[in-house]
This record gives structure tokens, sequence and C-alpha cells, in this order.
């Protein structure tokens, strides 16, 4: 699937497209491809840990888990909520939402071709407008950074986090097998960030600070916004956690899904 189609806002944007264009290939029904696409991640499932479970370790992290309050917004069948939580909240790079904000003035109503629109288009297809609710207009706002909001990140899954490191938003809290310490001495080097090592980082505050030194240091990671920085939800001697506990937890953060 690696062909463009003008979508029902073109040139203009809208919450279904910020380029205003989406996939489609040429012979295919409009949205097919995509649909099949997402048919196809929701069939995936996680992948084993690789690690040795230890149940009795996994169910002391759960508990640490729930005391932590991480489950406020990590809960649910998926370990997601689903909802947006503001910069002011999670006080990350906000780099995203301004990269949006100035859409607002390409900006148009969310609109889709009605079902079953060929590709190539007709000469004039048939389009759908998409009614928002006052509450959804407001998170979407929120969420694109308009309205002279500063936006926000949409709670992720922790499935599959032994697989998933370096972690964050920015991928910046990174830390290797052997202590090397954010993405400079890590990915930048050519080794792959340790999975327990980065969790540990994003619940120390501590390792967390040497984390974001480490990054500051490389030019290039600043201009990308990598940094390391945001979500502040401790789980350590700061916040009345012990090390047991702490290690308890990213056990059972890694071995969620096995």
């Amino acid at each position: 699937m690696n062909r463009l189609t003008k979508s029902p806002t073109y040139p203009k944007t809208s919450y279904m497209t910020s380029v205003g264009v989406l996939s489609s290939s040429p012979g295919y029904k409009i949205y097919e491809q995509l649909n099949a696409m997402s048919a196809y991640m929701n069939s995936l499932s996680p992948v084993p840990s690789g690690l040795q479970k230890d149940n009795e370790k996994a169910e002391e992290g759960e508990r640490v888990f729930t005391k932590a309050g991480c489950i406020s917004c990590h809960s649910g069948a998926f370990a997601t909520s689903n909802k947006l939580i503001p910069l002011e909240e999670l006080k990350t790079n906000g780099s995203r939402a301004k990269g949006f904000s100035p859409l607002k003035d390409y900006h148009d109503v969310p609109k889709v071709y009605e079902e079953g629109t060929p590709v190539p288009l007709p000469e004039n297809p048939k389009v759908n407008v998409i009614k928002t609710t006052p509450e959804q207009e407001q998170l979407l706002q929120l969420a694109w950074g308009f309205s002279n909001t500063k936006g926000a990140y949409k709670t992720i899954s922790l499935y599959n986090l032994s697989r998933s490191a370096p972690y964050l938003h920015d991928g910046g809290v990174a830390v290797g097998p052997n202590g090397e310490v954010g993405v400079t001495e890590t990915i930048l080097q050519g080794k792959l960030p340790d999975p327990y090592h980065s969790l540990k980082a994003m619940v120390d505050s501590r390792l967390r600070e040497i984390v974001i030194e480490s990054n500051a240091t490389n030019k290039s990671l600043f201009s990308a916004n990598v940094t390391g920085e945001g979500h502040s939800f401790w789980v350590d001697e700061t916040t009345g956690f012990s090390k047991s506990e702490q290690d308890a937890l990213i056990h059972y953060l890694l071995t969620l899904t096995d």
C-alpha cells in the first residue's frame, strides 16, 4: 500500500488526515486497504517476554502498580485508559502539538468518501461529513494543540514492554545492559537499550536525571526533541517505595502479557 489518494478535504487537512491525503491503491475501494491493515493489526497478539516469570514477584509488582497510581491511566484489558493527558500534567516535550497547531488555519471539518467509492476516484465522489460532539471537539482540539492549548499525548498500552525499549513518546529513555546511559551511549553507539534498565529510568527520578543530562550533550538529539523528559511519575524512595518494590514493578511490567 504505497499509493496516495486525495482526501475529501484536500488540499486542506482535517482530524482524519494531517496531510490532506490518504493511502489507497488503484483497483481497490476507498479505505479497503486501510481497513484490511487495521484488521490485521487488531489480530496480532503480544509475544512472550522471554523472561522467567516469577509469579510472586509479579503479584507484588501489580500491587505496587496500583499503589503508585499507575493504574489510573494504564488500566483495563489493554493497560490503557485511551485518554488524552494534557502536557501540563504529563510535563513532556510539546513539540508535537506545536508542530500541528499552525494547521488550524488550513483545517476543515472531517469528511469521508461514501463507502464503496472506487480508486481512482470518480469525478464527483459522494462525501459524508463526520459530526463531532462538543466533548469530542474539545478533546480533538486538545490533541492537535488548537485553541491555545499546549497539546496532549494519548495513554499508550503497556503491552510488550520487553520488546519496545527505548521508552517515552520521544524514545529518549534508554539505558544499556551495562549501564550505558541515554540515547547517546546506546542507540547512537549501535547498542540496543535494555528493557529492564530503561524501565527503571522511567520510574526512578535520579536515574532519569542522568539520562536527560546525557541526551542533552548531543545537539542532534536536541534538534529532534529527543530529551527523555516528562512522565515524572516516580516509583522510588522519593515517593516512599523501596528498591525491592521498584524491582517487582519492573518485573510485573515486563511479563505483563506472558
